[in-house]
């Protein structure tokens, strides 16, 4: 949550406190404005520019500009580095989970039936996991039979995939379309499925 005032001619911001992840779902027009705002400032400007890439993180993720998703390159179980840019030509899930979290390991058989249906027609999913130890994260990806490409820096809550997404809680995902575009954010149960019966069944 963000409590901020404005004085352009002074180039003051008033920032209460910034300690949560913006909800830009909610305040999408005061966030491009104080985007804005601070895209004209002199004064302060490391505080000024920490602050608007904070914003833009939140507000691009969430979909606000319709923008390409940042690309993410991370190691997979193998040490390979791994881009979401290489799945260009797909739609892909950007899946953000771990393997102690239990509403990410419920939710796994959901993706892997949509996985399993819509992988022939163009459909991919990219995990990222915020696990700190590798040997659980590999064993819960067998486990689940996840037969789909996993990332992770294995920093936990630590790296720099949480700041730059601006991630709150897991599960959470974002679905972008074959042009890296983002579509729709956080889909889960039987909202993915109906999503990519839309994007596929029509095909």
């Amino acid at each position: 949550m963000v409590s901020f005032s404005i004085d352009k001619q002074r180039g003051q911001v008033n920032v209460e406190w910034m300690s949560r992840p913006i909800d830009t779902n909610k305040k999408i027009n005061k966030n491009q404005s104080l985007v804005l705002a601070l895209t004209s400032m002199e004064q302060s400007p490391t505080f000024a520019s920490r602050l608007k890439r904070k914003l833009l993180s939140g507000l691009i993720l969430r979909g606000a500009y319709r923008s390409t998703i940042p690309d993410i390159k991370l190691p997979d179980q193998n040490g390979r580095l791994t881009a979401v840019s290489e799945f260009r030509g797909s739609y892909t899930l950007v899946d953000f989970w771990a393997s102690w979290c239990g509403p990410c390991r419920k939710e796994n058989p959901n993706l892997l039936a949509n996985f399993n249906k819509y992988k022939e027609k163009g459909f991919s999913i990219y995990s990222i996991s915020f696990d700190g130890d590798k040997e659980k994260w590999i064993k819960a990806i067998e486990k689940d039979g996840l037969a789909w490409t996993h990332v992770s820096d294995l920093k936990g809550w630590g790296g720099n995939i949480l700041q730059e997404f601006n991630i709150a809680s897991i599960p959470t995902n974002v679905l972008i379309d074959n042009e890296g575009k983002i579509l729709v954010w956080n889909l889960t149960g039987d909202k993915l499925s109906e999503r990519l019966s839309q994007i596929f069944d029509k095909k």
